[in-house]
This record gives C-alpha cells, structure tokens and sequence, in this order.
C-alpha cells in the first residue's frame, strides 16, 4: 500500500474483518476481567502490586482463551511493539520537520489505524510509509503555514485537524493519549516480561 493509502485505512478496516481476528470470537468477546492499577507507580510496594495483577490477568486470559502465554511469547510481542512505537516516532519526526509532505489529519489516520490493526502488517505497511516519506525531495514551495502542536487527553474530535489546515494550520505535533503519548518510551528488555 502506498502512503496516499494510509488516508482511507479507516475504510478499509471496517470491510476486512480479518484484521479484528480476535475480537471477532464470541469467546473473547464474553471476557471481562479488572485490571485495576495502583495509584502511585514508583514505589516497591506498587511494583509489587502490579507485577501481581499482571500475573492474575495473564492467567484469566490463558483459562478463557484456552490457550498459554509463555515468557518467549511476551518478549516476542515487546520486541514487536518496541518497533512499531519507534517506527512511529519516526514518522513523527518527520511530520515535524517536513510538515508539507505529510499532514497532521494522515497522521491521525495512520495513529487511528495503528490502534486496531495486526501488529506485523502494520510495521510492514508502516515502514514502507516512513522510508517512502525520507526519499521524498522538497518540492520547492515555501511552507508557510504557522506550525500547530495539540495537547489534551484524548482526541474525540479528529475533524480539529481539517480545521486547523482549512485555516492555514499544520499540525506539526500533539501531545495527546491517542497520539504521541501512546507510544512513548521503550520496554526494558532485561525485566520479567
């Protein structure tokens, strides 16, 4: 797929229902468990707390789903998110320094997507995007629209994009829970998985 793909990945999920594999089981579906976090997260005792949910929700979800999650298996998937979260960054990084080749709503799009996609397609399609976006050459014309950064929790209003470039705007980067923040950081790959 190539970049001017991205834009319509939001259609093109809801018509293939292969990439919401998991959740279109009638078991997983049924399954509720809380996974209720400490307050605070930088003392012993929370540590200690949270290793011990974890480990209660990965049991819950071994009996449901009838299947076992091994520590080889967790790791496996932290390398994976490891690589989407830097691929990620890096598109990022490129939407900020070259605003003009790559909006701040295709941006959305991509991070949308990137929520309910199959994690290996999308590092496939997501690289191709990224390496695709540094070969592109500037095209000459000066960018003169004034640089935007949003913040907030979450966006539930993806249409402020399109506003803000309908208004001479760039969004050039956000500091928002279903955004950047959610790809934040790096798994420590000594640790218990």
């Amino acid at each position: 797929m190539n970049f001017s793909g991205w834009r319509h990945l939001s259609t093109y999920l809801r018509f293939h229902p292969a990439s919401f594999r998991y959740l279109a089981t009638e078991r997983a579906l049924r399954f509720h468990t809380d996974v209720v976090l400490p307050v605070k997260l930088n003392t012993d005792s929370a540590r200690e707390y949270m290793v011990s949910v974890l480990r209660v929700f990965r049991a819950d979800l071994e009996k449901k789903l009838d299947v076992t999650i091994t520590d080889d298996a967790l790791k496996a998937s932290m390398t994976l998110y490891d690589q989407l979260r830097s691929t990620l960054r890096k598109l990022y990084e490129i939407r900020a320094k070259r605003p003009d080749i790559i909006s701040g709503s295709d941006v959305y799009h991509i991070v949308k997507a990137a929520v309910i996609m199959d994690r290996e397609h999308l590092l496939t399609l997501l690289s191709g995007v990224v390496k695709e976006l540094k070969q592109k050459k500037p095209d000459g014309v000066k960018f003169d629209r004034k640089r935007v950064v949003i913040s907030g929790g979450v966006c539930d209003f993806p249409d402020i994009y399109q506003l803000i470039e309908e208004a001479g705007g760039s969004v050039v980067w956000d500091d928002l829970c279903t955004g950047m923040r959610s790809f934040e950081g790096d798994f420590d790959k000594t640790a218990d998985p």
